[in-house]
């Protein structure tokens, strides 16, 4: 979790812990926008730990590359570090998915009719005729009439 990763991540510094919570709030509130899901929550939150995760890896491989460490002891922790920024990778990938499959709902209300949602067209069914709406990628609004 994201408390694990910060708490890992500070060392046990209290004054380092508060700082890294602030970052990560602040990055919470960026990635969040006005009205996130709780799926949208979830991703951030996993974004945000495992970014936690690379840069840690990252400062512990270069602090140890300064020490002058050994070629399998390199290879395992870039290995390491690769597989955190994947995961870090895989998490921001999962949310821009997320965002682009939610679609956006609209309802129309028309007396003596009946109203049926099917993907991004709805279709209206009133008494004399159809009314069908198509959400174009504009998100424009646009109408048709067919006799039923």
């Amino acid at each position: 979790s994201l408390y694990s990763v910060l708490n890992f991540a500070c060392g046990g510094s209290s004054v380092l812990h508060e700082i890294l919570l602030q970052q990560a709030e602040q990055q919470r509130r960026d990635l969040e926008g006005a009205n996130p899901t709780p799926l949208e929550k979830i991703l951030i939150n996993r974004i945000i730990a495992c970014e936690f995760e690379v840069a840690e890896y990252q400062r512990t491989y270069f602090t140890k590359l300064k020490e002058g460490m050994s070629l399998p002891l390199c290879d395992s922790m870039q290995k390491r570090l690769d597989r955190a920024h994947n995961r870090h990778l895989a998490a921001i990938k999962a949310l821009a998915q997320v965002r682009k499959l939610q679609i956006p709902t609209v309802a129309v209300a028309m007396p003596g009719s009946t109203q049926i949602n099917m993907g991004e067209r709805q279709i209206n069914l009133a008494q004399g005729g159809a009314s069908q709406i198509n959400l174009e990628a504009s998100g424009t609004p646009s109408t048709s009439a067919a006799p039923v």
